[in-house]
């Protein structure tokens, strides 16, 4: 296991790798939880996404790159986009009052919460680093 060199990893690494498990935290959620939109969960895109920066955030364990901590951070923001492009009907129908597009608000709100969160360790993820700097 000497292979891992975890004793290199900056802080980043690790938000990182918190970052994508509240991703995983996410995805679980909202294919299992209540329809998001319409009668629906999440699409593949979703689920590629979300798979992919979690692969990209365990990478460090395996080669050295420095931008490494981007990758996971333009997954995340992507995910984002996905959620909010599905779940603004939501939240709109819940601030008008109506029932036009149907979906789950408290589930769309705290799975704004949880992408955002890790989207906001991404981004202090790359300002950090993955490996650690010596003296």
């Amino acid at each position: 296991m000497s292979w891992l060199k975890i004793k290199d990893k900056g802080v980043g690494f690790y938000l990182e790798l918190a970052a994508a498990v509240l991703l995983v935290v996410a995805l679980i959620m909202g294919s299992s939880g209540g329809p998001l939109l319409n009668n629906t969960n999440f699409g593949a895109d979703m689920i590629v996404v979300v798979v992919l920066a979690a692969v990209l955030a365990v990478a460090p364990f395996f080669h050295k790159f420095r931008f490494w901590a981007l990758l996971p951070a333009a997954c995340s923001f992507v995910a984002l986009g996905i959620l909010f492009n599905g779940g603004a009907a939501v939240i709109m129908d819940r601030i008008n009052n109506v029932v036009y597009s149907g979906g789950n608000f408290d589930s769309v709100v705290t799975l704004f919460i949880l992408t955002a969160a890790a989207c906001l360790l991404c981004i202090v993820a790359c300002f950090m680093g993955t490996e650690r700097r010596s003296a």
